[in-house]
C-alpha cells in the first residue's frame, strides 16, 4: 500500500479533500448569483441559481437530478434547507472530487 501511495504522489497525483455543507462560505452560495469559492488554495467562480421547485431542477439538470453543475460554472440547486448540502456536493464536482457520486456500500 505504501508503494502505491508513493507512486501516486511521485506521479503528480493530488489528494483532494472533500467539501462539506458545514465548511465556511458554502451556505453563502445559496444566496445565488455570481460567487467565488476557495478550496485548497484554488478559487473558482460559479453562477448559482437556487430554484424553488423540483420541476425547475429537472428542467435544467435532467430527470431525477437533485442539483447539477453545468460546464463547471453554472450551478442549479434547490433553495431552502437542503441548499447547502447540494451546493457542497456540486462544489466537490467543480473542484475535481467526482468520487462523491460513487455508490455507497450497501446500495444506500
Amino acid at each position: 500500500m505504501r508503494i502505491l501511495v508513493l507512486i501516486l504522489l511521485l506521479s503528480g497525483c493530488a489528494l483532494n479533500t472533500p467539501i462539506s455543507q458545514f465548511d465556511a462560505g458554502v451556505s453563502d452560495l445559496c444566496d445565488g448569483g455570481e460567487q467565488s469559492y476557495t478550496h485548497d488554495g484554488v478559487t473558482k467562480t460559479f453562477t448559482v441559481y437556487p430554484l424553488d421547485s423540483t420541476d425547475d431542477i429537472y428542467t435544467h439538470c435532467g430527470p431525477d437530478a437533485k442539483a447539477c453543475l453545468i460546464m463547471g460554472e453554472v450551478m442549479y440547486v434547490p433553495s431552502g434547507p437542503g441548499c447547502a448540502k447540494s451546493v457542497a456536493h456540486e462544489l466537490n464536482h467543480g473542484f475535481g472530487n467526482h468520487w462523491v457520486d460513487r455508490p455507497k456500500v450497501g446500495g444506500a
